[in-house]
């Protein structure tokens, strides 16, 4: 009956350890496949990263890292129980480890080149198109239109004072453009020279912008002292007018209608005194 008990003893043990041999070996194909599969995995990425998805791509390497830390579990027991093939396994992780470090330094280097390109195609159309509205604007700004008289005058004026606010706000996008340049040129882009060029193209484009408004600011001021002078000569010389009519060839017919007249004639130089003087304050004035 002992000795029976032994040798069932003897034939467990032997299964044991042969399941457990069995066990290390599958463990030990398992972690081989992985470890293959990360490296055509690695290699096929590497060859066609920049050409690749890249919301895809790092989706994958994420999978990947849970698979490395899964090998590395593997991995840490076949060599806690002296797996013959210990060193290899390890050599094995190491280089699998490796692989998809490179793997992700390589992705963030195209993450951040894809970065930069994207906020340069933002900044270049923002650009284009602040610059082709600061081209509509000029044609306004230039204007030689200083209006027929003095009335249709204040009507440009008021009209200009609206574009004039229009371009103030669109200072925010010019500025907008000017910050992200500065960044741009700030981190290193590669693309500095073109932002560069085309920042300076933009901001002598706006720089002109703001003096052709100033000079016809200053003209409209001047074009203003004109009509309003014209308006005042031409009121006086109809003033003038009425009162020439005014003046009569009735000498009177008696002392009486006489010296009505008198009164009258005085009262129209004095109206002529009043006139003058008007006209030389206004003469002083412009």
């Amino acid at each position: 009956m002992c000795g029976t008990s032994e040798e069932q003893l003897a034939i467990e043990r032997g299964w044991q350890e042969k399941e457990d041999w069995l066990r290390q070996c599958l463990d030990l194909q398992l972690f081989n496949r992985d470890a293959d599969q990360i490296d055509v995995a690695t290699s096929a990425h590497e060859a066609f990263l920049d050409y690749a998805d890249m919301g895809t791509i790092e989706l994958e390497i994420d999978s990947y890292c849970g698979l490395v830390k899964e090998m590395g579990t593997t991995a840490d027991g076949l060599v806690k129980i002296n797996h013959p093939q210990s060193k290899l396994i390890k050599e094995r992780q190491h280089i699998v480890n490796q692989e998809l470090k490179e793997l992700q330094k390589l992705s963030g280097a195209l993450r951040t080149k894809l970065m930069e390109s994207m906020y340069r195609h933002e900044y270049m159309r923002e650009a284009e198109q602040l610059e082709t509205w600061v081209q509509e604007q000029m044609i306004t700004a230039t204007s030689q239109d200083f209006g027929q008289d003095y009335e249709h005058l204040l009507v440009l004026q008021a009209k200009f004072l609206d574009f004039k606010h229009r371009v103030e706000a669109g200072y925010e996008r010019f500025n907008q453009c000017e910050e992200l340049a500065k960044k741009l040129v700030a981190n290193d882009s590669p693309y500095t020279h073109d932002i560069e060029t085309n920042q300076l193209q933009l901001r002598a484009a706006w720089n002109a912008l703001l003096d052709a408004i100033a000079n016809r600011d200053e003209k409209l001021d001047a074009a203003a002292e004109i009509h309003r002078f014209n308006r005042d000569v031409a009121d006086a010389l109809s003033r003038i007018h009425e009162k020439d009519k005014m003046v009569s060839d009735d000498l009177g017919k008696d002392v009486h209608s006489v010296q009505a007249l008198l009164r009258k004639h005085e009262g129209f130089e004095n109206d002529l005194v009043a006139l003058e003087a008007q006209l030389q304050v206004r003469l002083v004035l412009y």
